[in-house]
């Protein structure tokens, strides 16, 4: 009776000590995995970050553009204006000189006698 119970002990101690054992290895595992997972997070935070700082860079970049072109079409639209009121100016100066030459070369037809307008054949 006393081997048996012996046996019976041994049994259990056995037992507990491979209880305790793979419970220890699930701890240790779970441990890995998390620190895995956590590392794992850890390197997505760090990209997302990355890309972030990237795209923020790229938005002022893009804003910088919009206010130099738009500072470029400004100036453009005024040096449009310009050139078309000056061009407005020469054409009607244009013009009256034209209308000028015509009233000089009538006058001068009238008194000198010389005939101004082209002959028809």
């Amino acid at each position: 009776k006393f081997e048996d119970e012996l046996t019976a002990m041994n049994t259990e101690e056995t037992n507990a000590e491979n209880a305790h054992t793979l419970g220890q290895t699930a701890r240790d595992q779970l441990k890995s995995a998390r620190l895995a997972s956590k590392a794992e997070q850890e390197s997505a935070l760090s990209a997302t970050e990355q890309e972030r700082v990237q795209a923020q860079a790229d938005l002022d970049s893009a804003q910088g553009d919009l206010t130099a072109d738009s500072e470029s079409l400004r100036t453009t639209g005024q040096a449009c204006d310009m050139k078309r009121s000056e061009w407005a100016e020469r054409s009607e100066v244009r013009a009256n000189e034209i209308k000028a030459i015509e009233k000089a070369v009538e006058i001068l037809g009238k008194a000198t006698g010389v005939r101004t307008e082209a002959p028809t054949n």
